[in-house]
């Protein structure tokens, strides 16, 4: 019996906290990815620290040399080189205690001769309170994050006014918006 229970309880502590982690990502922005060509894109509009980051492709599969990260601290270290395919998300944990970022530069380039975008997501945990008190939340990332849900019903982490599958389904909103759409639910 007590196996049982400490089963159950397991089980129920890894689901909530899996599913937590799946929730909490905010989408903080995108950057274009050039077709056919490597170059270095840098993003660098973080407010406060962050727990993880998870990259998206979108438009194309997108292969990276290196994704490097440079941290409050001043250092720096590639947290990412591979492919993104193209709407399945790479969770990258950071190192250390203190993850503050300062910039991500990209060495990426995308399958599709016409590029692709890799959307960047964080989860902000912890840290939220600090993000919060950042100068630029009024203006930038209030509107960026959906702390309560009701900008992101699909919760994949990008507010339905940018998505571009509102519902999640794999299908694009241009094909679920058509009156005569076979793949209309």
């Amino acid at each position: 019996m007590n196996r049982k229970l400490l089963f159950v309880t397991a089980a129920l502590l890894f689901s909530s906290s899996a599913l937590s982690a799946q929730t909490s990502m905010q989408n903080l922005g995108t950057i274009d990815v050039r077709g056919r060509s490597d170059r270095d894109v840098v993003y660098s509009r973080f407010g406060g620290p962050v727990e993880s980051i998870q990259l998206r492709a979108a438009d194309s599969s997108i292969n990276c040399r290196s994704v490097v990260a440079r941290f409050g601290n001043g250092r720096s270290r590639q947290i990412f080189s591979g492919r993104l395919i193209e709407g399945r998300p790479a969770r990258v944990d950071l190192p250390g205690e203190a993850r503050r970022l300062e910039r991500l530069t990209f060495n990426c380039q995308a399958d599709e001769r016409w590029g692709g975008r890799i959307r960047i997501l964080a989860d902000i945990g912890r840290h939220r309170g600090e993000w919060q008190r950042s100068p630029d939340w009024a203006n930038v990332y209030s509107q960026l994050f959906d702390l309560g849900g009701a900008q992101d019903p699909d919760r994949d982490g990008i507010p339905n006014r940018v998505d571009r599958d509102r519902d999640n389904d794999g299908v694009p909103n241009y094909r679920d918006d058509r009156p005569n759409n076979p793949y209309r639910r």
